[in-house]
């Protein structure tokens, strides 16, 4: 689409962006805080399952709900502009603070990424994903309310799909009514 390191510095604050998109960085702010207290206590084994979860809620959730988002045309609409902004600011955000997480643990893969996502654009950057600090966690990002309320609408959602299948009802179809209790 064209856009620029410099179009996502005009996308809105992260507490101005939707819901979604503060979910997803509340998410990765919660697993940054988790990534540092294993690896200070040198528990790495507890490292891998937080960050396979996360890689779950960022391409089975947040790019999913964010396809129609990534795919607007700009200039449809003064507001349209600022959402499909705010969705890729966070997802650049996303992905280049993850792969600084992962660096330790993946670190041919994250610096191949580093290089496509923040070398190539940035002549400011470090020239290594491994010459940079571990990200430290943005606690003003973190939500656990949102986090607890989205983990109930995956919960329904896992749960709708499980009668679905039961009763034979394609994904697709839509019902007359759902109750959640």
């Amino acid at each position: 689409d064209g856009i620029t390191v410099a179009d996502l510095e005009t996308a809105p604050q992260p507490g101005e962006r939707p819901e979604l998109d503060r979910w997803i960085l509340s998410v990765l702010q919660s697993l940054v805080s988790e990534v540092n207290t294993q690896m200070e206590g040198y528990y790495l084994y507890n490292v891998v399952p937080p960050t396979l979860g996360f890689i779950d809620h960022l391409t089975n959730w947040y790019v999913r709900r964010s396809r129609r988002r990534f795919w607007r045309v700009r200039g449809e609409s003064g507001e349209g502009d600022a959402d499909k902004l705010a969705a890729f600011a966070t997802l650049y955000e996303v992905l280049t603070t993850f792969i600084e997480v992962l660096a330790p643990v993946l670190p041919f893969i994250t610096e191949h990424l580093y290089q496509d996502l923040v070398a190539r654009h940035d002549p400011e950057s470090v020239p290594s994903v491994h010459h940079r600090d571990f990200p430290e966690a943005r606690t003003v990002l973190i939500d656990r309310g949102l986090e607890s309320a989205m983990e109930v609408v995956r919960e329904v959602v896992r749960l709708g799909r499980n009668l679905r299948k039961r009763e034979g009802l394609r994904v697709r179809q839509p019902l007359m009514r759902l109750t959640v209790l």
